[in-house]
């Protein structure tokens, strides 16, 4: 009889740590599929930044989609190379970079306009794309641990792939390792 009990014992125990196994193993592949949804979101959230910039920039200049994407530079890129989150006279964005993005623009106010709209879209752009990367933070923590993301990986997850927009300069600088630029022009 104590034979049985004990077989019996240890089959509970084996049974009863399957199934611990069994419902972690669910919970993480749960938790890294909310990750990876919330990963695809972050990312259309992060175009419809853009998106929603340009479409302020269009109604309140009324210019060309060539013009727009000039001024949208100045969002994704363009001043980082120009300063950093300054420019020469140590603003934001300038109204210098707005007329020097589209020359046919004089209007004081419109320029104005045009100087918030790129300070509210950078600032929404740069939030958006730091939301991503902690959304992939996030996901790499779970996928890049032992044992977890090696049942993750056998389960069929893969790390997630975010796109992150820079400007061609700053790739170019993380490339060389060097950074060349001449900040005030």
């Amino acid at each position: 009889m104590t034979k049985t009990v004990i077989a019996m014992a240890v089959a509970a125990a084996v049974v009863i740590t399957l199934l611990i196994f069994t419902f972690a193993t669910i919970g993480n592949y749960n938790d890294y599929t909310r990750i990876e949804n919330l990963a695809k979101a972050a990312q259309k959230n992060n175009e419809n930044v853009l998106d929603n910039t340009r479409k302020s920039i269009r109604e309140a200049a009324n210019i060309s989609d060539k013009e727009v994407e000039a001024l949208t530079n100045i969002i994704t890129g363009y001043a980082e190379a120009r300063g950093g989150n300054t420019a020469g006279s140590g603003q934001l964005v300038t109204v210098g970079m707005v007329t020097e993005a589209v020359p046919g623009i004089s209007g004081v106010k419109t320029l104005q306009n045009l100087q918030n709209i790129l300070v509210a879209g950078r600032t929404d752009w740069k939030n958006a794309q730091k939301d991503l990367l902690e959304i992939k933070r996030q996901a790499d923590n779970l996928i890049q641990v032992f044992p977890v993301g090696t049942i993750l990986k056998m389960l069929g997850k893969k790390e997630i792939e975010v796109v992150i927009v820079t400007s061609k300069e700053t790739s170019q600088n993380f490339e060389s390792g060097e950074d060349n630029t001449e900040w005030v022009k």
